[in-house]
């Protein structure tokens, strides 16, 4: 599906919903299990990030 990753040098959060080539500095934090038809579409998103149990 897609990556949530942070990217350490800036301090920035990403989203990957498609392929994409690694990048010193970009940590793995989860991936995204629903939702990215929205970051398909042109145009601001919010995007809400919860901690799911396990």
């Amino acid at each position: 599906m897609g990556d949530l990753t942070y990217y350490a040098p800036w301090g920035n959060l990403a989203l990957f919903y498609g392929a994409f080539r690694y990048s010193a500095g970009l940590i793995a934090l989860g991936k995204l299990d629903a939702g990215l038809e929205a970051f398909r579409t042109a145009g601001p998103v919010t995007a809400t990030l919860e901690v799911l149990p396990q």
